[in-house]
Protein backbone atom coordinates (compact mmCIF):
# COMPACT_ATOMS: atom_id res chain seq x y z
CA UNK A 1 0.00 0.00 0.00
CA UNK A 2 2.95 2.45 0.67
CA UNK A 3 3.78 1.32 -3.04
CA UNK A 4 0.48 3.10 -4.28
CA UNK A 5 0.95 6.03 -2.09
CA UNK A 6 4.60 6.44 -3.32
CA UNK A 7 2.92 5.91 -6.64
CA UNK A 8 0.27 8.41 -6.43
CA UNK A 9 2.84 11.00 -5.12
CA UNK A 10 5.37 10.00 -8.15
CA UNK A 11 2.51 10.35 -10.97
CA UNK A 12 1.53 13.94 -9.44
CA UNK A 13 5.23 15.39 -8.98
CA UNK A 14 5.83 14.23 -12.71
CA UNK A 15 2.32 16.10 -13.79
CA UNK A 16 3.46 18.76 -11.85
CA UNK A 17 6.98 18.99 -13.51
CA UNK A 18 6.01 18.29 -17.35
CA UNK A 19 3.19 20.95 -16.68
CA UNK A 20 5.95 23.50 -15.32
CA UNK A 21 8.84 22.49 -18.18
CA UNK A 22 6.00 23.26 -20.57
CA UNK A 23 4.41 26.47 -19.82
CA UNK A 24 8.43 27.79 -18.38
CA UNK A 25 9.05 26.56 -22.22
CA UNK A 26 6.50 28.42 -23.91
CA UNK A 27 7.84 31.72 -23.75
CA UNK A 28 4.89 34.01 -25.70
CA UNK A 29 2.63 32.55 -27.42
CA UNK A 30 -0.47 33.48 -28.85
CA UNK A 31 -3.91 32.83 -26.85
CA UNK A 32 -5.04 29.94 -29.34
CA UNK A 33 -1.60 27.57 -28.60
CA UNK A 34 -2.25 28.95 -24.99
CA UNK A 35 -5.49 26.66 -25.02
CA UNK A 36 -3.91 24.02 -27.09
CA UNK A 37 -0.98 23.66 -24.45
CA UNK A 38 -3.79 23.52 -21.47
CA UNK A 39 -5.54 20.93 -23.75
CA UNK A 40 -2.70 18.83 -24.26
CA UNK A 41 -1.99 19.08 -20.51
CA UNK A 42 -5.53 17.92 -19.83
CA UNK A 43 -5.62 15.08 -21.71
CA UNK A 44 -1.98 13.71 -20.34
CA UNK A 45 -3.17 14.32 -16.96
CA UNK A 46 -7.04 12.39 -17.41
CA UNK A 47 -5.06 8.94 -17.76
CA UNK A 48 -3.31 9.44 -14.28
CA UNK A 49 -6.44 10.86 -12.58
CA UNK A 50 -7.85 7.75 -14.42
CA UNK A 51 -5.76 5.63 -12.71
CA UNK A 52 -5.07 6.75 -9.19
CA UNK A 53 -9.17 6.55 -9.11
CA UNK A 54 -8.65 2.72 -10.36
CA UNK A 55 -6.19 2.32 -7.82
CA UNK A 56 -8.74 3.86 -4.81
CA UNK A 57 -11.62 2.15 -6.02
CA UNK A 58 -9.14 -1.70 -5.56
CA UNK A 59 -8.17 -0.61 -2.61
CA UNK A 60 -11.63 0.24 -1.35
CA UNK A 61 -12.76 -3.18 -2.73
CA UNK A 62 -9.93 -5.62 -0.98
CA UNK A 63 -10.90 -3.80 2.13
CA UNK A 64 -14.68 -4.73 1.59
CA UNK A 65 -13.58 -7.90 0.88
CA UNK A 66 -11.68 -7.85 4.04
CA UNK A 67 -14.87 -6.84 5.82
CA UNK A 68 -17.18 -9.52 4.74
CA UNK A 69 -14.74 -12.24 5.82
CA UNK A 70 -14.30 -10.11 9.13
CA UNK A 71 -18.08 -10.46 9.75
CA UNK A 72 -17.97 -14.27 9.39
CA UNK A 73 -15.55 -14.22 12.23
CA UNK A 74 -16.96 -11.70 14.31
CA UNK A 75 -20.50 -13.39 14.24
CA UNK A 76 -18.67 -16.64 15.46
CA UNK A 77 -17.27 -14.45 18.35
CA UNK A 78 -20.40 -13.78 19.38
CA UNK A 79 -21.93 -17.46 19.09
CA UNK A 80 -18.80 -18.72 20.97
CA UNK A 81 -19.02 -16.00 23.89
CA UNK A 82 -22.99 -17.02 24.07
CA UNK A 83 -21.83 -20.46 24.83
CA UNK A 84 -19.35 -19.25 27.46
CA UNK A 85 -22.05 -18.01 29.76
CA UNK A 86 -22.20 -15.32 32.14
CA UNK A 87 -19.33 -16.20 34.64
CA UNK A 88 -16.71 -13.14 34.11
CA UNK A 89 -18.20 -11.54 31.34
CA UNK A 90 -17.60 -7.91 32.11
CA UNK A 91 -14.12 -7.59 30.74
CA UNK A 92 -14.99 -9.71 27.79
CA UNK A 93 -17.99 -7.26 27.24
CA UNK A 94 -16.05 -4.28 27.25
CA UNK A 95 -13.42 -5.74 24.81
CA UNK A 96 -16.55 -6.47 22.49
CA UNK A 97 -17.96 -3.18 22.52
CA UNK A 98 -14.32 -1.43 21.72
CA UNK A 99 -14.61 -4.63 19.05
CA UNK A 100 -18.21 -3.10 17.88
CA UNK A 101 -16.72 0.53 18.10
CA UNK A 102 -14.12 -0.11 16.03
CA UNK A 103 -16.58 -2.08 13.64
CA UNK A 104 -18.65 1.06 12.72
CA UNK A 105 -15.51 3.12 12.70
CA UNK A 106 -14.56 1.05 10.03
CA UNK A 107 -17.94 0.51 8.02
CA UNK A 108 -18.12 4.32 7.82
CA UNK A 109 -14.48 5.17 6.63
CA UNK A 110 -15.10 2.48 3.70
CA UNK A 111 -18.38 4.35 3.41
CA UNK A 112 -16.48 7.60 2.54
CA UNK A 113 -15.93 5.84 -0.74
CA UNK A 114 -13.19 7.93 -2.61
CA UNK A 115 -12.63 10.18 -0.28
CA UNK A 116 -11.03 7.73 2.33
CA UNK A 117 -7.50 7.50 1.88
CA UNK A 118 -5.40 4.66 2.17
CA UNK A 119 -3.77 5.62 5.50
CA UNK A 120 -7.17 5.65 6.86
CA UNK A 121 -8.45 2.54 5.79
CA UNK A 122 -5.19 0.97 7.13
CA UNK A 123 -5.72 2.19 10.63
CA UNK A 124 -9.19 1.52 10.63
CA UNK A 125 -8.03 -2.10 9.48
CA UNK A 126 -5.55 -2.28 12.32
CA UNK A 127 -7.91 -0.98 14.77
CA UNK A 128 -10.55 -3.59 13.95
CA UNK A 129 -8.13 -6.75 14.01
CA UNK A 130 -6.62 -5.39 17.10
CA UNK A 131 -10.01 -4.87 18.98
CA UNK A 132 -10.49 -8.81 17.71
CA UNK A 133 -7.72 -9.91 19.32
CA UNK A 134 -8.47 -8.41 22.41
CA UNK A 135 -11.64 -9.42 22.90
CA UNK A 136 -10.69 -13.38 21.43
CA UNK A 137 -8.09 -12.77 24.23
CA UNK A 138 -11.15 -12.14 26.94
CA UNK A 139 -13.36 -15.30 25.84
CA UNK A 140 -10.41 -17.76 26.28
CA UNK A 141 -9.72 -16.08 30.08
CA UNK A 142 -13.62 -16.50 30.35
CA UNK A 143 -13.25 -20.18 28.91
CA UNK A 144 -10.24 -21.35 31.22
CA UNK A 145 -11.79 -20.05 34.35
Amino acid sequence: MKTQISLKHLLAAATAVAVFATLTACGEREDNEYEDLRDDVEDRAEPTRDYLGDQADTLRSTYEEQRDRFAERLSDLREEADDAGASGRSAFDDAMSELEDAWEGFQSTLADGRDATADALRDGWNRLTEAYDNAREELENIRDE
